[in-house]
């Protein structure tokens, strides 16, 4: 991999740690996965992209106390559910878990786990805390145009995220446009082939949008796709970065492609 974007959800805690911006020949790109939600939605989870001169300790101060209440609200409010069903998982077993990070359905399932209601991970995702499970509860921390209006002011970009997982995807898509969205990620991870990127690719290009792509990997005990293994055509990686360039999200992009050996920009 030549650059990789670390989007943690509702935090730039990650990427902060970070020290150095090229390691090995790797790029990091700053970014976040915002949730958001809608009249419609339940959330709407925004992948945000942040120029290297952003001040990535200013966007934490502004989010932390919220986010922190908001998501220590959630996962009390599932546990409650569970409890409710006969699964006791004591809210200081999460506490345990989350002294440097925000409580998260990640941190729900390894409890899960340790309680001996589960025998894997993905298990959590599938019988308890997945979207459509009886126990899941959303994020809500700001609605869809407060989510964009947050990234635009400190000058990121930011795309509609997995859009095939919403109830009505290009009402989403629609919505996110009115708002000022910069783009919309279009190819699906190959998990879920059911997800056409047609229909998003041409609205990204009827719109002037950017499309881009994720893994959605969220650690090796509980991803489908591994890091660096989603789909994203040559011709759309080239345009994105470009576009990254511009904005100063990327410096100077030498991104090599199989039919093209020619750097952009060298």
């Amino acid at each position: 991999m030549k650059i990789v974007a670390i989007t943690d959800h509702d935090t730039v805690r990650g990427v902060m740690k970070v020290k150095e911006r090229v390691q090995d020949g790797m790029r990091i790109i700053s970014g976040m996965e915002l949730s958001s939600y809608s009249d419609t939605e339940n959330y709407i989870h925004l992948a945000c992209y942040f120029p290297k001169t952003a001040d990535l300790s200013k966007i934490l101060e502004e989010m932390d106390s919220h986010v922190r209440e908001v998501r220590v609200q959630r996962c009390k409010t599932i546990l409650g559910k569970l409890e409710q069903d006969g699964y006791h998982i004591p809210y200081s077993d999460i506490e345990a878990k989350t002294k440097d990070c925000y409580p998260s359905l990640p941190v729900i399932a390894q409890c899960l786990l340790e309680h001996h209601y589960i025998n894997t991970i993905p298990e959590a995702y599938i019988r308890f805390i997945g979207n459509n499970c009886k126990y899941f509860e959303p994020v809500k921390l700001y609605n869809l145009e407060q989510a964009i209006q947050f990234i635009h002011k400190f000058n990121g970009l930011c795309a509609v995220a997995h859009p095939w997982l919403y109830n009505y995807p290009i009402r989403v898509c629609k919505e996110a446009l009115q708002y000022g969205v910069d783009g919309v990620e279009c190819f699906p991870p190959r998990h879920h082939p059911e997800a056409s990127s047609v229909v998003y690719r041409t609205f990204c290009h009827k719109h002037n949008l950017f499309c881009c792509s994720g893994s959605d990997f969220h650690g090796v005990t509980s991803s489908e796709v591994g890091i660096g293994e989603n789909v994203f055509p040559e011709k759309e990686v080239g345009a994105t970065l470009e576009l990254f360039e511009q904005k100063g999200i990327l410096y100077r992009v030498f991104f090599k492609t199989e039919s093209n050996k020619q750097a952009i920009n060298p």
